[in-house]
């Protein structure tokens, strides 16, 4: 009898030694997929729309930018200009107003940062920032002006969504 007792309660303690080295390796090496989006922002006169935004990746895992998509559209890469924050810094100012034809060709400069046109997916390592300045969803209009708009980024794990509001571009 005492013998079985003593088989019996080593065997509970080795199956829970074993799950809990499971449990606590799994944990360690999984990372999750978390993203911040901020400094939203969306202009529009006749010229025109332009959504502009910050990335931050506040996960622990590297990611992918797959896709910029305005009320549930996913836009062309050819419409999409990114900023890649350098590590260690930070950027808190806002984003300053932007008119659709100046995001034009491979790049454009405003505020000293250069933004470069995307062409496919961009990689965002965890910890990184990027800027966006996206030039003229087909989906947004003049009357679009008070409104507020969805928009957001997806990767492969998931769809980050925010909204602003669209304010006329017009400085008058």
């Amino acid at each position: 009898m005492v013998t079985s007792m003593i088989l019996l309660v080593a065997a509970v303690i080795m199956a829970f030694a074993v799950a809990n080295y499971a449990t606590n390796a799994t944990k360690t090496r999984s990372t999750t997929e978390e993203v911040r989006l901020s400094k939203e922002r969306i202009w529009m006169n006749y010229s025109g729309a332009v959504v502009a935004f910050k990335i931050q990746n506040i996960g622990g895992a590297d990611l992918t930018v797959d896709g910029v998509i305005v009320r549930n559209v996913e836009l062309n890469w050819e419409d999409i200009y990114y900023y890649r924050v350098p590590t260690g810094t930070t950027f808190t100012d806002e984003l300053s107003i932007v008119g659709a034809a100046t995001l034009s060709g491979t790049n454009f400069t405003v505020d000293g940062y250069t933004y470069q046109r995307a062409s496919r997916t961009i990689p965002l390592i965890s910890s990184g920032s990027m800027l966006f300045y996206v030039r003229n969803p087909g989906n947004l209009f003049i009357d679009d002006i008070g409104e507020t708009v969805s928009f957001g980024v997806f990767t492969k794990n998931g769809h980050y969504i925010t909204a602003a509001k669209v304010e006329s571009a017009t400085q008058q």
